[in-house]
């Protein structure tokens, strides 16, 4: 049958229009698919490259800070530097809240994020402890250092009334022993504060114990002299009550429920759990480190392959 020339035209308009339609729908096809892989750039790659950088960022930060307050020797300086971690430690919570709902529909980024999220838990309550032991030491330290103040200004008057004693009217021969132990109570008053000293000035556990007991031998020698002191010459001369007083202060000063011995006792076991605290809190940086750089090489490849699908859609969109 031959096809007349209406035919023909109506027949091949109809089938431009087919054609037409057909580029349309795959070109509609194409930029929906540029659309999506658009949008997975913003709302996935982009975020998630973004908040794992900020966490890792945070991270390093807090992990200074902590070192920092582990070397202060002020407390109002480990409390400042508390405040500093509290503040990267809120924006550090909050990029991974932001991360937490970026990877939440990608199983991959978010098992990496649990790693990371797992060692920062055990991280705060670690650097926690750690600016409280920080702080309970340099306490301590303070209060070992006013007591010592108070130790060396009854060690003088001490002195004072032990050569005021000495100076007393023929005491060698009215009491000869309180005169021999006098002597011997002055050099031991001297020896003890010397000692002291070196006990606060101290780190070291062992040295610490040594000079501790030494101290408390010294104590008890100089309470064992100031006794045959008293028993012989108590009743007969003034000063001597008062130099017992002396004695008792310096023993409370140093053996008392909140004396130096036991304050050092409790120093160097604060100390001894900052250095724990902060070689625990070193090992969970390191391997929070490398979960995050771990989720941020995963959060690359992957935006890296969004941005890969969407560049391919492009050129199939501009081919057609």
């Amino acid at each position: 049958m031959k096809l007349t020339v209406a035919n023909r035209i109506f027949g091949g308009f109809g089938v431009i229009s087919l054609l037409l339609i057909f580029i349309a729908s795959l070109s509609f096809s194409k930029l929906q698919s540029i659309s999506e892989t658009t949008s997975a750039v913003n709302t996935v790659s982009i975020p998630a490259l973004e908040n794992s950088a900020t966490l890792q960022s945070e991270f390093v930060k807090m992990s200074k800070i902590s070192l920092q307050a582990f070397y202060a020797d002020e407390v109002k300086t480990v409390a400042s530097l508390e405040n500093a971690f509290a503040i990267e430690r809120d924006a550090y919570d909050a990029a991974a809240k932001n991360l937490q709902a970026v990877v939440a529909k990608e199983p991959e980024l978010a098992a990496n994020f649990k790693k990371v999220e797992n060692t920062y838990n055990e991280f705060t309550p670690t650097s926690n402890n750690l600016f409280t032991k920080l702080k309970e030491s340099l306490t301590l330290r303070d209060k070992i250092a006013s007591k010592l103040s108070d130790l060396e200004g009854n060690a003088d008057d001490s002195a004072s009334l032990i050569l005021d004693f000495s100076d007393t009217r023929d005491v060698s021969r009215r009491f000869p022993k309180s005169a021999e132990a006098a002597a011997v109570l002055e050099t031991s008053m001297n020896s003890l504060v010397s000692t002291v000293v070196d006990l606060s000035r101290t780190n070291a556990a062992n040295t610490s114990e040594t000079l501790s007991n030494e101290i408390k031998n010294r104590m008890a020698d100089i309470s064992s002299k100031m006794e045959v002191i008293n028993q012989e010459a108590g009743e007969s001369v003034s000063m001597v009550a008062d130099l017992n007083e002396k004695i008792v202060a310096i023993n409370d000063l140093l053996n008392g429920s909140d004396g130096i011995l036991p304050l050092k006792a409790q120093r160097i076991t604060a100390s001894a759990d900052a250095a724990t605290l902060l070689a625990t809190a070193e090992t969970q940086t390191t391997e929070a480190s490398a979960a995050l750089t771990e989720l941020l090489t995963k959060a690359r490849t992957a935006a890296g392959h969004i941005q890969t699908e969407s560049a391919e859609d492009v050129s199939s969109a501009i081919m057609w």
